[in-house]
């Protein structure tokens, strides 16, 4: 598979990091400056920042605490002034956003407690700053719990220095039960696309119904036929891909939209087959209002898909399908920890290959504490030809739920990886 070899040029000491579970951690770069968010030693929520030509760290303390919640992790967007978005640990409560006042000056990070409306800012999960395709900058998230919730988008103003709804209504509203969407991205058609599983209950097993909606502006929605769809989208109110029942092996998570090299969407799933075995799919818009749907792998073996809390893959959608320059298109995925990609051909969606993936440096992935059962984690900022990785190590998911003291490693160093193309 065609690809240029990275290499590490530089390494770059941030602090250190609370190792007791995976939780997201971010990096944000621009043509002369570098944001780092992160919970430390003692899980406070921080806020890091360096200019690129040096190696010496500002830092921000937050007053936020992480617990033992693996959902809770954290993002951050500039906007156009310059001033930095941060949101994060949160899980089913109240909103956690901060922003600066002073463009660049990360100690000008202060809570702002209402964004829009607080009845529907009590609730929050998911949090994800997104670009519009008019450069405007967007807030999204879940307000409610698991298996009974609605996803809100917000715009920000950077003159007034406010937020108002984008919709005046939930984009999508699980009307008892909770639409996990993945996206909206757009697409090099000129869509936003947007997928959906629905899930009932806290069970991750209840998931069901891949869905799919599309936009050209975020606000008019329609299915891949062109058809109008009413907002709020909802279990009844949205174009179904796949119609898996509960307990069928779909999983929120494990769910991408991809495009091939004819800039065609894709969407790839898990599901169990006729034999209750693990399996990814792949589906495509057939053009006359329905779903050509491909079994991509023939597996055997079964991981059942039940519980509540931050579960644990063996098998995972970590990065969306894509089109290579020979046509053909590559659909990446992780098993056991490996990761490796698929190799598909676009007329037939029949599988060519399954090749091992490229991989990170060695020094970045290989593991270096002897605590048992500790890996490596990363997020990852790309700017001009350089790529930066975070590293840091944590245990793995425990499904939401403490350690005992022995069992929990201590802080684990964070460190920021500067990669070149060669």
């Amino acid at each position: 598979m065609p690809g240029a070899s990275r290499t590490v040029s530089q390494v770059i000491d941030v602090g250190t990091t609370w190792a007791g579970h995976p939780v997201d951690q971010a990096v944000l770069t621009t043509d002369t400056e570098q944001y780092v968010a992160y919970y430390d030693a003692d899980r406070r929520m921080t806020v890091a920042k360096r200019s690129l030509d040096a190696t010496t760290w500002t830092r921000r303390t937050l007053d936020s605490t992480l617990g033992w919640d693996s959902h809770n992790g954290i993002t951050m967007a500039l906007d156009s002034t310059g001033n930095l978005h941060v949101a994060g640990n949160m899980h089913a409560v109240p909103l956690v956003y901060f922003r600066t006042s002073v463009p660049g000056d990360v100690s000008t990070l202060t809570r702002i407690p209402t964004m829009v409306d607080s009845s529907v800012e009590g609730s929050v999960t998911y949090p994800r700053f997104l670009r519009h395709t008019n450069g405007d900058l967007l807030f999204s998230y879940r307000n409610g719990v698991s298996g009974d919730g609605a996803n809100y988008y917000n715009r920000y103003d950077p003159v007034s220095r406010t937020w108002s709804s984008l919709l005046g209504r939930p984009l999508v509203d699980g009307d008892g039960r909770n639409g996990y969407p993945e996206g909206p991205l757009r697409g090099p058609d000129g869509y936003w696309h947007l997928a959906l599983v629905w899930r009932d209950t806290p069970d991750a097993g209840s998931s069901s119904m891949p869905s799919y909606a599309r936009s050209r502006d975020l606000v008019n929605w329609e299915d891949s036929a062109g058809r109008p769809l009413a907002l709020p989208l909802t279990y009844l109110r949205s174009e179904v891909i796949d119609p898996v029942p509960t307990y069928g092996g779909v999983v929120n998570g494990n769910v991408r939209l991809g495009f091939d090299a004819a800039n065609r969407v894709v969407v790839t799933y898990t599901k169990y087959d006729a034999d209750l075995g693990n399996q990814l799919y792949a589906a495509q818009p057939d053009g006359a209002g329905g779903w050509r749907i491909t079994r991509l792998t023939d597996w055997t073996g079964r991981w059942e898909i039940l519980g509540s809390g931050t579960l644990a893959f063996p098998v995972s959608l970590q990065a969306a399908a894509s089109g290579l320059p020979d046509g053909r298109l590559r659909v990446p995925y992780t098993c056991r920890g490996v990761k490796r990609s698929l190799i598909v051909d676009p007329s037939s969606l029949g599988v060519v290959a399954d090749v091992p993936d490229p991989v990170l440096p060695t020094e970045i992935t290989r593991v270096r504490s002897t605590f048992p059962g500790i890996g490596v984690r990363t997020a990852t900022s790309v700017a001009g030809d350089r790529s930066y990785v975070l590293r840091w190590e944590s245990m793995p998911s425990n499904q939401d739920q403490p350690r005992p003291a022995d069992q929990t490693p201590p802080a684990q160093p964070l460190q920021l990886y500067v990669l070149t193309t060669s």
